[in-house]
Protein backbone atom coordinates (compact mmCIF):
# COMPACT_ATOMS: atom_id res chain seq x y z
CA UNK A 1 0.00 0.00 0.00
CA UNK A 2 2.70 2.52 0.89
CA UNK A 3 3.89 1.91 -2.86
CA UNK A 4 0.86 3.26 -4.27
CA UNK A 5 1.09 5.87 -2.08
CA UNK A 6 4.85 6.99 -3.53
CA UNK A 7 3.25 6.39 -7.26
CA UNK A 8 0.32 8.92 -6.32
CA UNK A 9 3.22 11.72 -5.00
CA UNK A 10 5.16 10.99 -8.39
CA UNK A 11 2.24 11.43 -9.95
CA UNK A 12 1.35 14.40 -8.29
CA UNK A 13 4.62 16.01 -9.29
CA UNK A 14 4.55 15.21 -12.90
CA UNK A 15 2.48 17.18 -15.14
CA UNK A 16 2.93 15.52 -18.88
CA UNK A 17 -0.14 17.59 -19.97
CA UNK A 18 -2.47 14.87 -20.05
CA UNK A 19 -0.51 12.06 -20.77
CA UNK A 20 0.05 8.91 -18.22
CA UNK A 21 3.32 6.92 -17.88
CA UNK A 22 1.81 3.09 -19.09
CA UNK A 23 4.42 1.75 -16.74
CA UNK A 24 2.91 3.91 -13.49
CA UNK A 25 -0.86 2.52 -14.95
CA UNK A 26 0.32 -0.78 -15.14
CA UNK A 27 2.05 -1.10 -11.91
CA UNK A 28 -0.85 0.50 -10.05
CA UNK A 29 -3.16 -1.71 -12.11
CA UNK A 30 -1.07 -4.86 -10.57
CA UNK A 31 -1.74 -3.38 -7.28
CA UNK A 32 -5.22 -3.28 -7.60
CA UNK A 33 -4.98 -6.66 -8.50
CA UNK A 34 -2.86 -8.00 -6.28
CA UNK A 35 -3.98 -6.15 -2.84
CA UNK A 36 -4.48 -8.40 -0.24
CA UNK A 37 -7.96 -6.66 1.13
CA UNK A 38 -10.44 -4.96 0.32
CA UNK A 39 -9.56 -1.80 1.46
CA UNK A 40 -6.83 -1.59 -0.43
CA UNK A 41 -8.36 -2.54 -3.53
CA UNK A 42 -10.20 0.25 -3.30
CA UNK A 43 -7.69 2.94 -2.34
CA UNK A 44 -5.42 1.68 -5.41
CA UNK A 45 -8.73 1.56 -7.65
CA UNK A 46 -9.71 5.56 -6.23
CA UNK A 47 -5.62 6.62 -7.49
CA UNK A 48 -5.68 5.09 -10.92
CA UNK A 49 -8.97 6.42 -11.26
CA UNK A 50 -8.10 10.04 -10.58
CA UNK A 51 -4.85 9.24 -12.44
CA UNK A 52 -6.85 8.50 -15.62
CA UNK A 53 -9.52 10.99 -14.94
CA UNK A 54 -11.91 8.72 -14.97
CA UNK A 55 -15.55 10.97 -15.29
CA UNK A 56 -18.08 10.73 -12.17
CA UNK A 57 -20.69 8.49 -14.16
CA UNK A 58 -17.69 5.57 -14.83
CA UNK A 59 -16.80 6.16 -11.27
CA UNK A 60 -20.19 5.38 -10.34
CA UNK A 61 -20.39 2.14 -12.77
CA UNK A 62 -17.34 1.01 -10.87
CA UNK A 63 -18.61 2.02 -7.34
CA UNK A 64 -16.28 4.56 -6.73
CA UNK A 65 -19.44 7.17 -6.01
CA UNK A 66 -22.81 6.54 -4.56
CA UNK A 67 -25.25 6.02 -7.29
CA UNK A 68 -27.43 9.27 -7.91
CA UNK A 69 -30.35 7.10 -8.97
CA UNK A 70 -31.30 5.69 -5.81
CA UNK A 71 -33.65 7.82 -3.78
CA UNK A 72 -35.16 6.06 -0.85
CA UNK A 73 -38.14 8.52 -0.56
CA UNK A 74 -38.99 7.82 -4.15
CA UNK A 75 -41.74 4.97 -4.25
CA UNK A 76 -40.87 1.64 -5.99
CA UNK A 77 -43.64 2.66 -9.00
CA UNK A 78 -41.77 5.79 -9.43
CA UNK A 79 -38.18 3.97 -9.90
CA UNK A 80 -39.59 1.36 -12.01
CA UNK A 81 -41.18 4.15 -13.98
CA UNK A 82 -37.59 6.37 -14.55
CA UNK A 83 -35.58 2.56 -15.26
CA UNK A 84 -38.11 2.26 -18.12
CA UNK A 85 -37.69 6.00 -19.39
CA UNK A 86 -34.25 5.46 -19.23
CA UNK A 87 -33.63 2.32 -20.77
CA UNK A 88 -36.68 3.38 -23.75
CA UNK A 89 -34.19 6.52 -24.42
CA UNK A 90 -32.68 6.24 -27.88
CA UNK A 91 -28.64 5.63 -27.74
CA UNK A 92 -26.05 5.39 -30.02
CA UNK A 93 -24.93 2.55 -32.23
CA UNK A 94 -21.72 3.14 -29.86
CA UNK A 95 -23.48 2.80 -26.92
CA UNK A 96 -25.39 -0.37 -28.13
CA UNK A 97 -22.13 -2.34 -29.51
CA UNK A 98 -19.84 -1.33 -26.94
CA UNK A 99 -17.77 -0.28 -30.31
CA UNK A 100 -17.10 3.13 -31.53
CA UNK A 101 -18.76 3.86 -34.55
CA UNK A 102 -16.74 4.44 -37.61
Amino acid sequence: MEELNKKEAKLKEVNNGGKVDKCLVTNMIVNFLTAPSRPSRHQALQILASVIDMTPQDRQKIGLEPSQAFNPNQSLSEAFIQFLESESSPRSKAQVTGHPSK
